[in-house]
């Protein structure tokens, strides 16, 4: 039952995403779209306002009004709090198995029925709110808000997202690469507009939406690629296209992990930055009298970071931590310094940067990275870092585990 739940819950995101992509690829270059704003996809057009809320109910075997109850509740409210002038249109955009495609304007009694019964309990706060406003206002509230409301009956998820696919395709990609590196970073755009803390964050006019992607050479491996059906394409077309920065020693590179980005999180960070080194950068060169030597973020406690610092140590791998015992004493200056590296001896002074990162200090040490601009920044299953902003790649990896990480970066052959 849970695992049904979470599913449910998984496949209300991805429809949410779909149809916000699809106002997205119909809409003129002009609009704005906000990404959960006043609803789920807030359109606006020539001063026009349309709110959007999006509900899939898949496993839902019959369509009864109770169940759109909530979702209508909200967007009245939010009319009730409005100018009665306003521009506005709501709809409900929703799925259900047992009902065609089709758009409805909801009758009058069916919404005051909503407003006057005391069930269920949850909603009578919602309730309350809008009877007052009546009571003070009249009941034109109600009918001016069922003029301005439609009921979108919307197709399956998997019908969405076709639909979406032959909207990029008439928009002139390359057909080759519409399925592996367009469309899940159209809608890797849509997702990483989602989780903005700022609403003004959320808004991206459609003109931007298009130059952003008719660039973007790469996907962005979001946390829900790993969900779609041809999530091993995309893989190996990521792969592909990480391979050649990679071949190239003289780029300053830059990993951010926190306590999601693996399971047994310190071993495995220890095991992977060796594996790391060992692929690229396992000698001591004159790379290292120039500065191309890695950079790990580290988010964790003080105690993890240690650890993590001490199993290093113990594969002979010498970490810069930009202080030597207590982390408050961090200076920015002995962090990116330049070790000092005998290349006949092989011997140098450190060979990666490890920098501790916790709630206090996020804010800082991501102004220090983004003034130090690495060519590459990998940022792998965690949202820190995501809204930095570098002159050089940001790569925002999301993988099922480590395996399939060092498979992206071409530090194995396969990850099964």
């Amino acid at each position: 039952m849970g695992n049904r739940a979470a599913n449910s819950t998984i496949q209300g995101f991805f429809y949410q995403f779909e149809k916000t992509l699809h106002q997205l690829l119909v809409g003129n270059d002009k609009d704005i779209i906000t990404v959960e704003g006043i609803e789920d996809v807030d359109y606006f057009s020539n001063g026009m306002q349309e709110f959007i809320q999006c509900k899939y109910h898949e496993q839902q075997e019959n369509y009864t009004n109770s169940i759109i109850e909530k979702p209508i509740l909200l967007m009245l409210q939010n009319w009730c709090s409005r100018n009665r002038e306003d521009s506005v249109k709501y709809v409900l955009f929703c799925h259900f198995p047992d009902k065609e495609e089709e758009i409805i304007s909801l009758p009058s009694s069916v919404i005051k029925s909503f407003i006057n019964k005391d069930t269920p309990k949850h909603l009578l706060t919602y309730k309350n709110n809008i009877r007052e406003i009546i009571s003070r206002d009249g009941e034109n509230i109600v009918d001016d808000f069922i003029s301005r409301l439609k009921i979108h009956f919307g197709p399956k998820l998997e019908v969405l997202k076709n639909t979406n696919i032959n909207l990029l395709k008439e928009k002139g990609f390359e057909e080759s690469i519409i399925d592996t590196v367009i469309y899940p970073s159209a809608l890797a755009i849509v997702h990483e507009l989602s989780i903005k803390h700022q609403i003004n964050e959320r808004q991206v006019c459609i003109s931007d939406f298009w130059n952003r992607l008719r660039n973007i050479d790469s996907t962005i491996l979001h946390k829900y690629t790993k969900l779609l059906k041809n999530y091993n394409d995309i893989l190996k077309a990521k792969r592909k296209y990480l391979r050649d920065n990679l071949k190239m020693n003289t780029r300053t590179r830059c990993f951010v992990f926190d306590e999601n980005s693996f399971d047994d999180y310190e071993n495995t960070c220890v095991g992977f930055i060796k594996e790391f080194l060992d692929n690229y950068q396992k000698k001591p060169t004159k790379l290292h009298i120039n500065g191309y030597i890695p950079t790990f973020v580290i988010y964790a406690t003080i105690k993890e970071f240690e650890n993590i610092f001490e199993k290093l140590s113990s594969k002979g791998i010498k970490a810069n931590c930009g202080f030597t015992m207590n982390p408050d004493n961090w200076k920015k200056e002995k962090f990116f310094a330049t070790p000092m590296v005998s290349i006949k001896d092989k011997q140098f002074e450190f060979n990666i940067r490890l920098l501790y990162l916790n709630e206090e200090n996020e804010s800082e040490m991501k102004a220090h990275i983004a003034d130090y601009s690495p060519d590459d920044l990998y940022i792998i299953n965690t949202n820190k870092f995501s809204d930095i902003k570098i002159s050089g790649n940001k790569e925002l990896l999301n993988v099922k585990n480590v395996k399939e990480l060092k498979y992206l970066l071409n530090m194995v052959g396969d990850y099964e």
